[in-house]
This record gives C-alpha cells, structure tokens and sequence, in this order.
C-alpha cells in the first residue's frame, strides 16, 4: 500500500463541468477533498482499467487536494490521474499527474488527505517510468478513458501522427 497526494490550485472562476480520469495499477481509492471521487474502492482487475468520474460537485475555486491509496499486487506499479475543468467563461485547466507536484509514502501520516497538509521525511517524490504514453501505460492500458474530451484527444493524436508522417516524407 502506497499514500500518494497533491495540492491543486483552480482559478477563482464559476465551474461548469470537471472530470476526472485515472488508473491505479492495481487498485485503490482517489478522494478529492475528502471525498472518495468513485464512491467506492475500486476492485482489483487482472489489467487496470482507466475511468472516469465527474467531479463537478467536489473541486472548488482556490485549493483542492488529492489523496489516493494504492495498493500494487505485485510487479511493477503505478498511478496515472488527468483533470479536465471547464468554466463558466469557456476557459479550460489541464493538469495531469506528474513528480513535480505529487508525494509519496508508506506511511499513512495523519492529516495527509487534508489541505495544508505539511509532509515529513516519509513523504518522497515518486519515481516516475513516464509520460503517458510510455511503457507500462501506453502499450497495457487504453489510455482514452482517463480523459473527459477524449474525441478531441484523438484527433490532436491524428494530427501529429498524421504531421511526423509528413515530416517524414
């Protein structure tokens, strides 16, 4: 079992619409703010699979915090988390999991689910294999149920395949 968390900063704008897509290879439980985003823990699979939740009602202007546990039944591990937030204005934030932001520990420290929350020694940066479009993720798991516009999502991918080949030529 793994504690994994990550303070967020949204823009002090009027949400419209918030999604959040995720894997945790092999299951676990993601809480946003204190509250479990799927309703319930996630059941262990032979292959992860990615979902997606709608988070309009949980994510708030200002601060937010992630706080998921992770447990890996062997072999390699790993988590992968993308918000999509759309706003009134028709603006939209992006964030996807990185080393940058996020923290991990063994050891589940009180208050760890809980914005403000100052880590100890036990809360490190988490290793990271890659992007999402490496090795374990991209060659296991379909990828496009994490994201909330996953049409647009494929053709972007369309284009820049469609651009290398191009740039191939």
């Amino acid at each position: 079992e793994r504690y994994l968390r990550s303070e967020f900063e949204v823009p002090q704008k009027e949400i419209k619409q918030a999604f959040v897509g995720y894997i945790i290879d092999d299951y676990g439980t993601v809480l946003l703010n204190g509250q479990n985003v799927a309703n319930a823990p996630l059941p262990r699979t032979e292959v992860p699979r990615a979902k997606q939740y709608d988070i309009t009602k949980l994510v708030l202007p200002g601060r937010n915090v992630f706080a998921v546990t992770a447990v890996n039944a062997g072999g390699p591990g790993g988590f992968i988390l993308h918000i999509s937030i759309k706003f009134q204005d028709d603006s939209e934030l992006e964030l996807f999991t990185d080393t940058a932001t996020w923290k991990i520990s063994k050891v589940k420290t009180d208050g760890w689910d809980k914005i403000g929350f100052v880590a100890t020694d036990d809360w490190k940066t988490p290793n990271s294999p890659g992007d999402r479009t490496v090795h374990p993720w991209a060659d296991r798991i379909d990828m496009l149920p994490i994201y909330a516009n996953a049409d647009a999502v494929v053709e972007r991918e369309r284009r820049r395949v469609e651009a290398s080949k191009d740039d191939e030529r």
